[in-house]
This record gives structure tokens, sequence and C-alpha cells, in this order.
């Protein structure tokens, strides 16, 4: 105002300069005042004079292009709806409306074509298989197939030492009292396979039945009364029979030679190794193991490390691509083949035949023994 006395006039405070000010935008000062230019995607709000996130068109209203479509922002804050099938797109691609209602019946339509081996049963524009005797639907009910009892078709080969269950074209071990079910439910194993080398830190450990174990000492040692420990042997007498003979772990004694090897014992009599063995008169013992397990793969979950499905192997997935792989447990699978191909290589690929087979030799090509 003219004539007012610098010390009456109010000095203006610039904003801008205080820290904080307009972060996401330029700030401008104004006379008593401050406005933000804001960054794109923001807008400025009067009520907090700051740059907010500006909302889009479909963000403004969630209910938009409902029900039965998706919005979808465009340029210049606009939007359109995206339909599902059973709707279409408005002209102004504003709104979702139904379709007609159509009805019709799948099994009317295509006839004896749709669940072979079983009944079509119509089901609101689709339909399930209802199988028949000695067929199963297959996940998606919508085909049946062979019904395999793996239990049954593998009898006595499958769960050692526990009863095998079958769940159709897979199954679990329920193992006997002394066995533990390994990590993936597909074998019974015993405290020595559980606990390996921790049990006989100084000599082999053997199943022995009822998956307990005894150890069998290395030289220099000799059992405990409970034969679960290798103590250090008083008096001994080294071993002189050849070494080279024996294979897995082997003990002998005068008069006789014992292999143990996989849970199976045989016994020689002295005479049938008096041509490859020195006898010693002292009663000896002598352990080794000759056994180099197989390399498998591992993978580790929440509990701890544990060996992979053969099953997961991409080369096992081509040898069974005529079919489908049966975990056996460990490193062990089968291939079962369907109609069309043959197990060969001891069931570990399933190869096309030339010839076609019909529903009465489906049950046949599928009771493959195991080698």
């Amino acid at each position: 105002m003219p004539g007012t006395p610098a010390r009456q006039r109010k000095q203006d405070i610039n904003e801008c300069q205080i820290a904080g000010v307009c972060q996401n935008g330029h700030c401008v000062n104004m006379d008593g005042t401050y406005s933000c230019k804001c960054s794109t995607g923001y807008k400025f709000d009067e009520g907090v004079l700051d740059c907010v996130p500006q909302k889009n068109a479909c963000q403004q209203d969630e209910k938009r292009c409902q029900p039965g479509g998706k919005c979808v922002p465009t340029r210049h804050g606009d939007f359109k709806c995206v339909c599902d099938w059973q709707y279409m797109t408005s002209g102004d691609q504003k709104s979702c409306i139904k379709k007609q209602t159509l009805s019709y019946d799948i099994c009317n339509l295509y006839g004896p074509s749709v669940c072979e081996n079983g009944v079509c049963i119509p089901r609101a524009n689709t339909y399930e298989c209802r199988c028949n005797d000695g067929f199963e639907a297959s996940a998606d009910r919508k085909t049946c197939r062979y019904k395999i009892d793996v239990c049954a078709l593998h009898r006595g080969y499958l769960c050692t030492h526990g009863e095998c269950v079958s769940l159709g074209r897979d199954f679990y071990c329920k193992c006997d009292p002394g066995y533990t079910t390994s990590f993936d439910r597909r074998r019974c194993i015993s405290q020595c396979e559980q606990l390996g080398s921790h049990l006989c830190p100084n000599g082999q450990c053997v199943t022995s039945p009822y998956g307990d174990y005894e150890c069998q000492c290395f030289a220099g040692y000799q059992n405990s009364p409970d034969r679960k420990h290798c103590l250090p042997a008083n008096n001994y007498v080294a071993p002189s029979f050849r070494t080279d003979l024996a294979i897995n772990h082997a003990s002998n004694s005068p008069g006789h030679w014992r292999s143990v090897s996989a849970g199976h014992q045989y016994q020689h009599d002295k005479a049938e190794l008096a041509n490859s063995t020195e006898e010693s008169e002292k009663p000896q013992s002598f352990t080794y193991n000759y056994y180099q397990p197989q390399q498998s793969h591992w993978v580790q979950s929440h509990s701890g490390w544990h060996q992979a499905s053969p099953c997961t192997n991409p080369q096992v997935k081509r040898n069974c691509a005529g079919g489908f792989c049966l975990n056996l447990g460990g490193t062990a699978y089968r291939c079962e083949c369907r109609p069309g191909y043959s197990s060969i290589e001891n069931g570990r690929i399933c190869r096309s035949n030339s010839g076609k087979f019909d529903d009465e030799t489906i049950h046949e090509h599928i009771k493959l023994p195991f080698m």
C-alpha cells in the first residue's frame, strides 16, 4: 500500500524451501501460499496441499463392468469392459450384457462316442461319465479308463515287510512293527537302512527279524552281549582267508563261511571253499562292505533332504510316455503301458506296437510281471 512503512508490510514465506513439500511434484510458490505441479499419476489435493495418487476410472468405482466382466483402464482416465464368454460387451464398451442362455445335451449330441466303457450323464451343458465295472473315471470324469489295482497286480513285490494299500494307480505302505515308512511312503525300511553307519560304527549293520538289527564287527572288534555294539577284541587273531573272494560282507569261522547280502544268508561248507580259502584253527571274524550305492537325485523340503521320485526324471518320463510311471520307492520305477504299447527293458520303457489291443486283451496287457 503506497506510503505504508516497510516495517508494517508482511514478509512472504517461501514454503517451497521447506523440506518435504510437494514430494511427488514440483512446488510453485505463491503470495501467502503455494501450489504443487504434480507428476504423472498424481493430483494436487487442496485439503492437504500435497500431491496424492490419482485413482484411475476402475479404481474410482470397483463395481464397474460387473457382473460378468473386468474393468480395464484406458488413456485419458477412461475405461472399457472385457466380458466373460457368457456375456457380450455393450456398444460403448462400458458394461457387460448376459447372453441368451442356451441349453443342450452333450450326451445326445455326441452319442456313444462320449464315455466309452461307461454311461454319459448330462450336467448343465456338460457331462460326466459313470463307468462300467472294471473301469474308473478320469480326474475330470470325462472318460473311463481301465481300473488298475497296483497292489493286486504286483502282490508280494511291493511293500516288503508291510502291507500294500492301493490308491487306484498309486499305492502306499503300512509297515510291520519294527519297520519305518520311507519319506515317499513306498517302502518299509529297517533300522539299519534308516540310521546307517551310526548304529555300528566299528562294524556292519545287519537286519534281523522284525526290523531289528545286530552288528557284524570289523577285524579287531567283537560283539557286545546284545550284539548291537562292536567292542575291541581281546587276544584277537587276524583273519587268514583271501578277502578278494567275499562279496558285500562276510564272516569266516571254522567249518563254514557265510555271506550276507540284502537280507539273504547263504551257507557254504568247508569243502566248497577248500580251494579258495585258508582256514585258521581259531575262530575268526572279518567283515567289509563291497557295495556302491547308485547315484540319485535329492530334494529339500521343510523336514530335510529326501530322495526325489524317479518319475520326475525327464528321461523316465520319456521312457514311460506310452503309459504312466509307477514309483516303487527309492530309485526304482516301472512303466505301466497302455494298450498299443509293450513293456520292454524289464518294465523300464513303453514301446509302441504295430498291432492293436482290444478290450479283452487290455487286462492281460497291463498285468506285466516285474523282473
